[in-house]
């Protein structure tokens, strides 16, 4: 959901705005059965993965627009990549945290 709200704040594409909104829409009203259902949705779950989720996408705009620039970005894009990797191991780590406590989903597993 936090990704979506993050692709519907950036669009630049209508089609695109309305098929990430449909797909909002589609994840609130399962997180609405899910508390039916009687599993607890802690808020700061969503608040958590939002924050971490929003920080990876400055942080791939930034390399992006150095590998743009110039080859001669390589190192701070490096450094940039690092950053997104660490980033990635605590959204993971929520991601699986949520997926114990609700005792839904699935754990999120890297392999590399």
């Amino acid at each position: 959901m936090t990704a979506l709200k993050l692709k519907i704040q950036n669009s630049k594409t209508l089609f695109f705005l309305n098929e990430f909104k449909k797909e909002l829409s589609a994840c609130e009203s399962a997180i609405g059965e899910y508390k039916k259902e009687g599993v607890k949705i802690d808020s700061s779950w969503e608040e958590e993965l939002y924050s971490i989720n929003k920080y990876q996408w400055v942080l791939e705009a930034k390399m992006k627009s150095l590998k743009d620039e110039s080859q001669q970005n390589l190192k701070e894009i490096g450094k940039i990549y690092i950053q997104l990797h660490v980033s990635n191991k605590r959204r993971v780590a929520v991601k699986n945290r949520i997926s114990e406590e609700t005792g839904s989903g699935f754990r999120d597993v890297k392999m590399n």
